[in-house]
């Protein structure tokens, strides 16, 4: 477990505590600077006049609150964690203080880095998500489940960029669509000459905070080095949950009627 830097939990404890003695009441001064600090992200019961989202505890010990602009909390909840952030007063001085989180990462151990250039997309995913290489992308298996966990390929823009939430993905405008009942999404990020879709289908909560942490380790190539395939031949899937649409000239055939899951064929004419 990583230390607080030049500030030992025993002493982040008594920071609540008034020092008595002549005159007025003081607190022991917080650090100051960037502080580095590890333990378990836990949810924070929810209040009007006290700040944090989240705490931290250390040894089963509630050791400060957390709250952050920057990175989802969310997705680390139940997790030991490492984070990055300065120390603030609470809202009452004699409160846990609170560590205002820049960075954070799990302490699980580096996930394994997956790059498919032909995709233009480099990014980790857990070691027990076994890859494999389809004609026009990759998929991702779980061991217990019949389907992919996770589908990414890529498309020409002769698809419009369908509505969903706007989001940001390493840089790049993207569209992402959610399917509240089953957990299935998709992200779909506009490149120079293509939409590459990442099609996440998973209602486990761990399978899906994983996939957010996927999400924040994605890094794009400026131009991916092979475009994606148009002929008769793509296997582009479509349909699901998280309703893929084929791009103009292309249908949706269905070969999965119980999850509504197919593949792009080209209309013909």
């Amino acid at each position: 477990m990583h230390p607080i830097k030049n500030f030992p939990t025993a002493l982040l404890l008594l920071s609540t505590l008034f020092l008595v003695g002549c005159g007025d009441p003081e607190l022991i001064p917080l650090p100051t600077g960037e502080q580095t600090v590890t333990g378990e992200l836990f949810p924070a019961d929810l209040s009007l006049t006290r700040r944090g989202s989240h705490v931290l505890k250390q040894d089963g010990l509630e050791v400060y609150f957390l709250e952050s602009t920057r990175v989802n909390l969310r997705s680390f909840e139940l997790k030991t964690v490492i984070l990055k952030g300065v120390f603030e007063r609470n809202t009452d001085p004699t409160d846990l203080p609170v560590l205002v989180v820049a960075e954070v990462e799990s302490d699980s151990g580096d996930n394994p880095t997956w790059s498919y250039p032909s995709l233009g997309i480099t990014f980790k995913a857990p070691p027990e998500w076994k890859a494999q290489t389809t004609e026009d992308g990759v998929q991702f298996l779980v061991e217990g489940s019949s389907k992919p966990v996770l589908t990414i390929f890529s498309e020409g823009k002769d698809l419009e960029l369908s509505s969903g939430f706007p989001v940001l993905i390493s840089g790049e405008r993207a569209v992402r669509r959610i399917d509240e009942k089953t957990g299935a999404e998709s992200i779909t990020i506009e490149r120079d000459e293509t939409f590459l879709t990442l099609l996440f289908s998973a209602s486990d909560q761990e399978l899906r905070q994983e996939w957010l942490t996927l999400l924040r380790s994605i890094e794009l190539d400026s131009s991916p080095s092979i475009k994606p395939p148009t002929g008769t031949g793509a296997t582009v899937p479509c349909g699901g949950s998280a309703g893929v649409l084929c791009g103009e000239g292309y249908f949706c055939n269905v070969t999965n009627i119980e999850e509504n899951i197919g593949i792009c064929s080209r209309l013909k004419r």
